[in-house]
């Protein structure tokens, strides 16, 4: 029973996502298509990773999976040309206090 909540709450979350998406877009038809499309494709990979997960190298899935988070999580780095110093895409460059 515990299990479920959380499965229900992401299922309210998608359909609530997809009803603003459906309701801002120039075209809903053409919104709700792409919505079907991704979850239809989404069902499918999971039906994948279910019928594959026996021969999934368990290990190996999550040390992937969690370099990629790495990754994903540092976000975008630009490096300063003038001072070959890596900082974050978009920030702002700090003085010291002297």
């Amino acid at each position: 029973m515990m299990g479920s909540w959380p499965l229900l709450r992401e299922g309210f979350e998608t359909v609530v996502f997809l009803l603003a998406v459906a309701q801002s877009s120039q075209s809903s038809a053409l919104a709700l298509t792409g919505a079907l499309l991704g979850i239809a494709i989404a069902g499918g990979i999971g039906y994948g990773v279910y019928r594959g997960g026996v021969r999934l190298n368990m290990a190996r899935f999550f040390k992937v999976t969690g370099a990629v988070l790495v990754v994903v999580a540092a976000g975008p780095r630009h490096v300063d040309p003038a001072h070959g110093r890596g900082r974050a895409a978009g920030s702002r460059s700090v003085r010291r206090l002297r």
